[in-house]
């Protein structure tokens, strides 16, 4: 891996903005619903997030001790959950990028993140054979 994350026209095929910063391999990339943000996942074990509009780095989300495997933004764009290969979710303010929970019972890998549509509550999916779904709601 390039260790970038890119953003494509459809259309055209033409690449329109690199995401450069991470480390180790980019794992997994989310779009906030208002198309302003992208949060990218790394095995450098932080997320990033990124302006849309400049392809600025806007934050470093870093407290995983592994690789982060799955990033999703909050349906209103304020919080970020994040999944790593050290067994823990991690839910994150977008605004201050300061951790705000971290989710622990997975006994393996959190390999798949998301929040329900009201983002209320988290789903973690894991290695582990488990599916979690956890409270959010602040």
């Amino acid at each position: 891996s390039d260790k970038t994350a890119r953003v494509w026209d459809r259309s055209s095929g033409e690449s329109l903005l690199e995401l450069t910063g991470h480390e180790w391999a980019v794992n997994s990339v989310a779009i906030s619903e208002d198309g302003r943000t992208i949060v990218t996942g790394s095995d450098d074990n932080t997320a990033r997030v990124w302006d849309v509009a400049s392809g600025k780095q806007l934050g470093r989300l870093a407290g995983h001790t592994a690789g982060v495997a799955s990033v999703a933004i909050s349906p209103d764009g304020r919080r970020v959950l994040t999944g790593g290969l050290d067994g823990v979710a991690k839910l994150w303010d977008l605004q201050t990028n300061k951790e705000l929970l971290t989710l622990s019972g997975h006994t393996s890998e959190v390999t798949w993140v998301e929040f329900s549509p009201d983002g209320r509550s988290a789903l973690t999916a894991s290695r582990d054979g488990m599916t979690i779904i956890w409270p959010t709601a602040e």
